[in-house]
């Protein structure tokens, strides 16, 4: 929702990662930490009360920061709760904090 020069990939094919997973720990810790920033991003669109996130995006009429929004927690509900289904298959707790 943030990038100048995004464009749509063809679907489905355009969505899933050439690699099949991070090539080391600190590739890992660099998308854990792109996820954190994407949601501390999304957090400050919502408490700024500057911000009317129903009104679209300049780059996108057709849809509203709020539908951005909603879709980003939506896709991060459904991999966090695919990381607590693995950790739980694998016998490694899942804790708090």
């Amino acid at each position: 929702m943030t990038s100048e020069d995004y464009s749509a990939k063809p679907y489905p094919k355009g969505y899933w990662p050439t690699e099949t997973g991070p090539a080391d720990a600190e590739a890992w810790s660099a998308t854990v930490e792109a996820v954190r920033r994407d949601m501390e991003l999304m957090r400050s669109w919502i408490t700024d009360e500057e911000r009317d996130i129903t009104a679209p995006p300049e780059r996108h009429a057709a849809h509203s920061a709020m539908r951005g929004i909603l879709l980003g927690i939506a896709h991060n509900r459904y991999h966090i709760g695919q990381m607590g289904g693995l950790r739980a298959l694998l016998g490694v707790p899942v804790r708090d904090g």
